[in-house]
């Protein structure tokens, strides 16, 4: 089960060490893994700690061996850090404070198995490795968690740039199809007033020739009615005003005749 642990544990020497993760057993010999950047620890194995366990630690279980046959007795605690650009195999500093530090090139040759695992750690060197293999360290999860911010803030971006983009073409569409109700409406009521306007037409060529019948037939005849008879003149006012009623009366008559006959 994996879980992170308190450090309070770290009281047993390390057993392994590979990038910035530490083996190390518990007080109750149980296994566990100390990252000495983060000072986390966790049950399960960090990534490449398996093929450290293939590769590497037997090849430095043998040289430690191949050492002490030489004569080199001290107890020598191994650091091995594998990067993305090289690899190499460090020695820390032995319990008697003296410090020892070899590399591939200048370490010496006792035997032939020593040149075997040489050889083996330069092939292992020479084998491309994936980016992050070793590690996750604070500034690659802080670029991890910039990368995650800035793929979320995009995915939001994008999602709503699509959502404002639906309802602006919603929008224009209702436009579109009111414009087109508005245009329908305006051609039915120009319909409309084309009739309306033919109507008025016939309404005022009739009040015309109204007018032109009117004149021609019986203005002539107002204008004798009105002027009279030269004998007018002689009459008393009262026969005079009685003989004009009389005469509008029939002028009256005539043209309310006329008009029905005009229809």
């Amino acid at each position: 089960q994996a879980g992170v642990l308190s450090n309070a544990g770290l009281t047993s020497p390390r057993k392994r060490e590979y990038g910035h993760w530490s083996e190390v057993v518990s007080r109750a010999g149980k296994v566990y893994y100390y990252n000495r950047v983060t000072e986390q620890s966790q049950w399960i194995k960090p990534d490449g700690w398996e093929k450290a366990e293939s590769v590497i630690f037997p090849v430095i279980d043998r040289m430690e061996r191949s050492r002490e046959e030489s004569g080199f007795s001290d107890t020598i605690q191994t650091d091995c850090v594998l990067s993305d650009d090289d690899m190499d195999v460090s020695y820390g500093n032995s319990p008697n404070g003296s410090s020892s530090s070899l590399s591939i090139e200048n370490r010496p040759q006792s035997s032939k198995e020593n040149q075997e695992d040489e050889k083996a750690i330069e092939e292992e060197a020479e084998e491309p490795k994936p980016k992050n293999y070793y590690r996750a360290d604070c500034e690659e999860v802080a670029l991890l968690h910039e990368k995650f911010h800035t793929e979320n803030m995009r995915s939001a971006d994008t999602l709503r740039s699509s959502c404002a983009f639906e309802i602006e073409f919603a929008t224009q569409q209702t436009q579109m199809y009111r414009a087109r109700a508005l245009a329908r409406t305006a051609m039915a009521k120009a319909g409309e007033c084309q009739g309306e306007v033919t109507t008025l037409s016939r309404i005022q060529k009739h009040l015309k020739d109204s007018r032109q019948h009117f004149q021609s037939n019986f203005e002539p005849e107002m204008r004798r009615i009105l002027k009279g008879p030269e004998e007018r003149e002689e009459m008393d006012t009262a026969v005079r005003n009685e003989a004009d009623l009389k005469s509008f009366s029939q002028a009256a008559s005539d043209v309310a005749q006329l008009s029905e006959t005009s229809r």
